[in-house]
């Protein structure tokens, strides 16, 4: 026997013509299901259908009907009138097509699918009684007389559960994160396209081979050995990698890895929810960086405070000696030096001020070339004695508008 459903005849020893369906499940069953016996009344076909104990009761949920030659509806078991909501008086001796199939180009679809009788299931929309439609799924084969069986399931579970698997694929593919499916040995088995633009990977790069093509090498095998003792456990495990795009470049992904049980066979495959957070990442460390200078903008503050108190005091005394000394006497002019050197350092210690000061400072009219000259001044201390600065700086006699500081 092919592995397909057929129908087979034989002839009984009473002379009653049995006609039964192998069903593709029953191929390799010693015990076949005899679904309907044909027997020759009144020149009439009948279907009397069989209920075999020792196999599963194919018939109780499958419609049958029996169609004439010329596609003319003759019988039809409890399961279609139950199922479809019509009556055999609603249906016999009727264009039973337009009933089923309002639409005049369906009705040619299923009449031709009808004649050509070819075995195969195929799913159609009948009307219901109700009005509505109903997903089913239909066989045709031909009589021995050269009418046709109609054999029809209801699919309307299994199109709901295939829409919902649709809608399901269509969210995981669409959502901003990335998802990563992989096998109990951690092989890809599936990623969606937000993984490809995130790591440049395609899909095709990926599948079959291990997640560890994205490792940066920037965190420790404990990190790693950590998450596979929870997933072995059976327990979700949350957690961050530092990872590397496939053009080298390195990102930060917050990561939910969860086991995915399936039934008695327990743990089949890891899904891992990922998404990027670089960016997040980056901004926490500006501002912990900001709080850093804030912090240390505070300490000089009061460091400033400090040496300016000292400051004042040496200035009133330098102020003093200088006012007693000669004008002409070389203790004059070192003297001069000393204030001269005060005085740098009191706009030192005012332009530490304002750089701890939380307060914008005011702009006003401001020559540029003093101030550059200055800071060359102040950048001249804190470089070696070998290294020598040379300044070509026009003196500018337009004012700008700016903080001094």
């Amino acid at each position: 026997y092919k592995r397909q459903r057929f129908w087979g005849s034989a002839a009984l020893a009473t002379g009653v013509f049995l006609t039964y369906l192998v069903p593709e499940s029953l191929l390799f069953i010693p015990m076949f299901q005899i679904v309907g016996k044909l027997g020759l009344m009144n020149n009439t076909w009948s279907l009397v259908l069989l209920y075999p104990t020792l196999t599963v009761p194919f018939c109780t949920w499958v419609m049958i009907g029996y169609f004439s030659v010329d596609q003319e509806l003759q019988w039809t078991n409890r399961v279609w009138r139950e199922t479809l909501g019509w009556t055999e008086d609603d249906m016999v001796g009727t264009d039973l097509l337009e009933l089923l199939y309002p639409d005049a180009d369906e009705r040619r679809e299923v009449s031709g699918f009808m004649a050509r009788a070819e075995g195969a299931f195929r799913d159609f929309r009948p009307r219901t009684k109700d009005g509505g439609r109903l997903d089913t799924a239909w066989a045709n084969v031909r009589a021995p007389d050269g009418g046709f069986i109609a054999i029809g399931q209801d699919i309307s579970d299994r199109k709901r559960f295939e829409e919902e698997q649709r809608r399901l694929l269509a969210a995981i593919e669409q959502i901003p994160e990335s998802v990563v499916i992989t096998d109990t040995a951690g092989d890809i088995v599936y990623v969606n396209p937000a993984f490809e633009t995130l790591t440049g990977y395609s899909r095709e790069e990926v599948q079959g081979r291990n997640p560890r093509i994205l490792n940066s090498g920037e965190q420790a095998e404990s990190h790693f050995r950590q998450m596979w003792r929870n997933l072995a456990e059976g327990r979700t495990w949350h957690g961050e990698f530092i990872n590397k795009r496939k053009d080298g470049t390195r990102f930060v992904e917050e990561s939910v890895v969860t086991p995915l049980h399936f039934g008695e066979e327990g743990v089949v495959a890891y899904v891992a929810v990922k998404r990027d957070v670089t960016g997040e990442r980056e901004a926490e460390d500006r501002i912990r960086q900001s709080q850093k200078m804030e912090a240390l903008g505070t300490l000089a503050g009061g460091i400033a405070h400090d040496f300016n108190n000292i400051l004042q005091g040496i200035l009133g005394y330098a102020t003093l000696v200088q006012e007693d000394l000669p004008p002409d006497s070389p203790e004059a002019a070192y003297m001069a030096r000393v204030l001269e050197g005060v005085q740098r350092a009191r706009e030192l210690v005012r332009q530490v001020l304002t750089f701890s000061s939380r307060h914008e400072q005011p702009r006003q009219p401001l020559l540029l070339h003093p101030v550059v000259q200055e800071a060359l001044k102040l950048l001249r201390g804190g470089l070696p004695s070998h290294i020598e600065i040379r300044d070509e700086i026009a003196p500018s006699r337009r004012p700008v508008m700016a903080d001094p500081a």
